[in-house]
């Protein structure tokens, strides 16, 4: 019979160790594909927080992340070129159109968008679609009601390089 001494906590702490740092990893290894560096397509307008052409991380969204009104995303149109603007209004949302400013907003937001020529929105954006919408009419005319399944990545910043 061998006769063990009383158990000794300082034993576990290597083991321990090892073990927080590969789930650690493992966590971080796993976020690894939501988030990237990428360069924002060229073309689209510039908007007041980000423009074409910059260096951006982005955040991939899947169906289960909310997209909110204010976030800048992009969004894959049926001819799959990819586009930069900000959401104003998502499904179920209620907004207000001036016509003759050419001018939308949401209910609750004073700050109003600039729609683009052509483009007619209804008072209650459809469930399952988000209005989208470039700040600078007179560069682009892009956006409108686009699903939200085409709302690919939102942008969470620029960086300086």
């Amino acid at each position: 019979m061998s006769a063990k001494g009383p158990f000794d906590p300082k034993r576990l702490r290597r083991p321990l160790r090892w073990v927080l740092l590969v789930a650690a990893a493992a966590y971080v290894l796993s976020l690894g594909w939501r988030y990237s560096l990428v360069k924002l397509p060229e073309g689209t307008s510039p908007l007041f927080d980000v423009h074409a052409g910059d260096r951006a991380v982005v955040m991939v969204l899947a169906e289960r992340d909310a997209v909110e009104a204010g976030h800048i995303v992009l969004w894959r149109d049926a001819r799959g070129v990819l586009h930069l603007g900000r959401v104003v209004a998502i499904g179920g949302e209620r907004v207000a159109l001036d016509a003759e400013r050419r001018q939308v907003r949401r209910l609750d937001d004073d700050q109003p968008y600039p729609l683009p020529a052509g483009l007619d929105v209804a008072a209650v954006v459809p469930n399952g679609m988000v209005l989208v919408l470039a700040e600078n009419p007179l560069t682009r005319q892009e956006g409108g009601l686009v699903r939200r399944a085409a709302v690919e990545a939102r942008v969470l910043g620029t960086m300086p390089f």
